[in-house]
Formats: structure tokens, sequence, C-alpha cells
């Protein structure tokens, strides 16, 4: 069991919380049956992460309480918008319910398995948000957002709002930013954009995947794992290439409607995969307990943890002999999905060996 400590900036206090152990190595991790005794092991490890954030870690922020989906972030690893004390502005009782609003984001920094800053963890922008979530991504630079959400979605027997519509068709104000569209194209089942923002003569380029088949408290559709990993390793392909373009590169942000389920379980499958590669071995408990401490209730549920598994399954299986000591190798990884696609495509029987993948896989 390792420590982790978290700092409270509001009370300079020090919590500690214990990060969980249970690695895996590769052939641990292919023989893990995930429809059986499989099924038990992860329940367990689930079970055992029991982080809880008390309440002095998430300080509450006069006239942000209606900025919040559904509560406060933790305070330690909160992106604070620059000159937010300075920025209060007049807004109606009804936005709000208070007189004054900041610049104020409900978002967490993710931090890498080097302690870098490699994600951002965010809730759904609301109409009272959308500025706010524009200087975000201006501020840190990020190179791509993910979008995990549609707008609405089904609950029971009402709709639901997950996330306004943010971002423009064509090109829009918001505040003093100027967002507008650069290309857009349809690719493995995702809606991709490239957009410019602007604001006093900067601009900053960015890219926008939108993931629409992932309900809200679900896994993704049958047969979209493929899709949703070939995502992952698009964004990062595009992270390094932002690097080599541009002088200034931030996180990426990642967003569903509460900034925990979908986006946590989708970093967490990056993160997992990174350590997989740099050194054979794979600790989700740990990944999703480190989790927990910068993102208030991360993956708190079951299927988003045991998924995290089916994803990390499918990436080995595509690259099942790739030498350790390196990041999650991602161009190679589509690489060989395309080469698996383009083999599947010209026969009416799936690629067989080493390389093959069912369309479905597990889920």
């Amino acid at each position: 069991m390792t420590l982790a400590l978290g700092i409270n900036n509001a009370q300079n206090t020090t919590v500690k919380h214990k990060l969980i152990n249970r690695p895996h190595d590769r052939k641990e991790l292919r023989n893990l049956d995930l429809n059986a005794e499989g099924w038990t092991v992860m329940h367990d490890e689930f079970a055992s992460i029991t982080i809880q954030v008390d309440e002095r870690e998430r300080p509450k922020l006069p006239g942000c309480s209606g900025k919040n989906r559904f509560g406060w972030p933790i305070n330690a690893t909160r992106v604070h918008i620059q000159d937010e004390e300075r920025q209060l502005q007049p807004t109606t009782s009804n936005s709000l319910g208070q007189g004054m609003s900041r610049r104020y984001i409900n978002a967490n920094y993710i931090t890498d398995n080097e302690s870098r800053r490699m994600f951002i963890a965010s809730e759904a922008p609301l109409e009272s948000t959308i500025i706010d979530f524009w200087a975000m991504v201006f501020q840190e630079r990020s190179p791509a957002i993910v979008m995990l959400t549609k707008l609405t979605e089904q609950h029971r027997t009402q709709e639901k709002e997950m996330s306004v519509k943010y971002f423009p068709e064509d090109e829009a104000t918001y505040g003093p930013f100027l967002v507008r569209l650069l290309h857009y194209e349809e690719a493995f089942n995702c809606e991709i954009r490239e957009f410019v923002i602007e604001k006093d003569g900067e601009k900053h380029v960015f890219r926008h995947y939108w993931f629409k088949n992932w309900d809200d408290q679900a896994i993704p559709g049958k047969g979209c794992t493929k899709w949703l990993v070939r995502i992952a390793a698009d964004v990062e392909i595009y992270r390094n290439e932002h690097r080599r373009t541009y002088s200034q590169t931030g996180p990426i942000i990642v967003h569903c409607c509460a900034g925990r389920g979908r986006s946590c379980t989708f970093i967490a499958i990056i993160l997992a995969a990174q350590q997989l590669f740099q050194s054979g071995v794979v600790d989700i408990a740990y990944v999703v307990s480190k989790l927990r401490t910068q993102r208030l209730n991360a993956i708190d549920r079951a299927c988003h943890y045991a998924y995290i598994y089916n994803a990390l399954q499918y990436i080995d299986k595509i690259l099942p002999n790739y030498e350790c000591g390196t990041d999650f190798p991602s161009e190679a990884f589509i690489k060989v999905m395309d080469a698996i696609e383009e083999a599947n495509a010209k026969t009416d029987e799936p690629v067989t060996g080493s390389s093959s993948i069912a369309n479905n896989f597990f889920f």
C-alpha cells in the first residue's frame, strides 16, 4: 500500500490517502477471465479502493455554487482560472442564486506515472460556465478536448441534460474568446473537429473529439471498445504532433457530464496502457486510487473499473509482442488496427492469428 499526500491549499493541511497496489503482469492480464472468476478479482479490487475526500479539501467559493453540476471539486488539484479573484461579474439571481460570479470551472488536473499534468477531468459546461470553459482551454493551451457524452440522454422516463452545446458549427464569440472551426471529419465512430481559439491577437489550435456511444452510468455500446481505444491512441498521437508544432502544449481536457465516471475511465485506460508498455506490469487499482485523490469520486462504478481491464486486454491483444520500456506506442497500435480492419474488409472471415480481434470483444 502506498501513501499519497494531498495538500489542502485553503486550510494549509495535509491529508493522507492510502493508494492500493494490485499489480498484474501481461500473462496475468491475458489470463484474467472477465466473465467468470476474473470478475470476483476485479470486484474485490474495486471494493478495496475506499478513498474518502474530507470536506476540508473542497473549499466552497462564493458566487460559484451554481457553476457545479455535482458538488465541489478537490481544491489541491483544481484548475484555477487566472485572475479568477479579480474577475467578479454581476449575474442574475436565477442563474447562480447569488449576486456575483467569478471565473470558475469544476475541473481537476490528473497526473501520469511521472507526476506530469497530462489530463484535466472536467464537468461538462453549463450555460453559466461556457466562457469559463473556454478560458481554461485557452489558459492551459490544451491540445485536445475529448467529449464522452451526448447533449441529452434518456434517464428512466425523461431526457436529462448532460452538456450544453458549447462549441460552434462554424464560428462564435464567447466573452473575450473567438472560436472558429478549421476542419471537420467523422472517423472511428467519432466526430472530430479542429478549432482555433483567439483572444487579444493570441491564437491556439486544438482538436475536439466527440464520442457519443457511451451512456451515463454504463459502458460503451457493444462493439465500441476498438473505437474508444482508437480515439485514445489518436489523442496521444495528436498530443505529440501538437508539441512538435506549437510552443505550448498543455493537458488534454476530458469531460462527460460529471467528469468522474466516463472521463476518468478514459483517462485511466491511457495511464494504465502507459504502465503496461513501460514496465510490462499494469496496476489498475493504483491508477484508480490515485485518480480519486485528484478528482472527486473518480470511477465510482464497478462496471467502469472492469471496463478498464477489458480495454487493456484489447490493447495487449493488438500488440502482444511489443517490447516494454516506452510509453503507450500509439502509432504502432493504430498501424496494426488499420491492417486488421483492411484485412477483415477483404474477407468474410475475421483475420486469424495473434493479431485477430473480435469486433465486439468482451462487452
